[in-house]
């Protein structure tokens, strides 16, 4: 499933790329002030973990989660900008049974899934590609960016469950444990498309990949990371 989500988010910004220079030729207004923004978005995320390999035996579609995001951003000029987002939501892994847990005993024998929830918050650095390659100063009602940043994320609950029992430890617990809650580093990056419906009102999406560390969500197998893929629609409104 990794691997299809990363051919459909390098199709997607292949597309979008497409298109928002098609926009460009067509559609291109002139970006007479560089304003701030504001926006909220409403997203679907996949995890990916240390045992996901074996996702299909308790369904891909059970790993599917949502999740929210407010984003606050400056253009400092029609090619670049500096954004801040704020996200909260639930993350799903799975387990295949043969791995080292927190639960006491040590090894669980069944698999079973990880239920996380979760806030983060990063601070990114936002390019428009076209606008780069044609060193323009326009920006076109269909454009496309490309974004990368670092943030932090706070693990704030695990439950871990499967037919027999289910464990719930949350983080004052798991901060004591050696594999360690709270505040995780985070890496992000990605592609979003905003469409200007007025002089104030875009729509926006986006797709989204975070890296974290392999302990993020409890059990500790050798990565150096893993993390969660997700795909997300919104609106912005341009402040000034």
């Amino acid at each position: 499933m990794g691997r299809r989500f990363g051919l459909f988010c390098v199709i997607m910004v292949a597309y979008l790329a497409q298109m928002s220079a098609q926009g460009g030729k067509y559609l291109r207004i002139q970006h007479g002030e560089y304003s701030w923004y504001a926006g909220v978005n409403l997203g679907i995320s996949s995890y990916r973990g240390d045992e996901d390999r074996y996702a299909s035996d308790g369904g891909y579609l059970s790993m599917l989660t949502s999740g929210v995001n407010l984003e606050a951003g400056k253009w400092v000029n029609a090619q670049w900008g500096i954004r801040a987002q704020l996200g909260s939501g639930s993350l799903k892994g799975w387990s295949n049974g043969k791995t080292k847990s927190q639960n006491p005993g040590g090894i669980v024998v069944k698999p079973y899934f990880q239920d996380m929830s979760y806030m983060d918050a990063h601070v990114d650095l936002v390019l428009r590609p076209i606008n780069i390659l044609k060193q323009s100063d326009e920006v076109s009602t269909l454009s496309l960016q490309l974004f990368g940043g670092l943030g932090i994320a706070n693990r704030t609950k695990l439950t871990c469950s499967d037919a027999g029992a289910t464990v719930t430890e949350n983080i004052p617990a798991l901060a004591s444990t050696s594999l360690g809650g709270g505040m995780f580093p985070i890496i992000v990056a990605g592609a979003n498309v905003h469409y200007k419906v007025t002089e104030k009102l875009l729509i926006t999406g986006e797709i989204k990949g975070t890296a974290v560390q392999d302990k993020f969500d409890g059990f500790a197998y050798g990565r150096a990371y893993e993390g969660w893929g997700t795909v997300s629609f919104g609106v912005s409104y341009i402040v000034w």
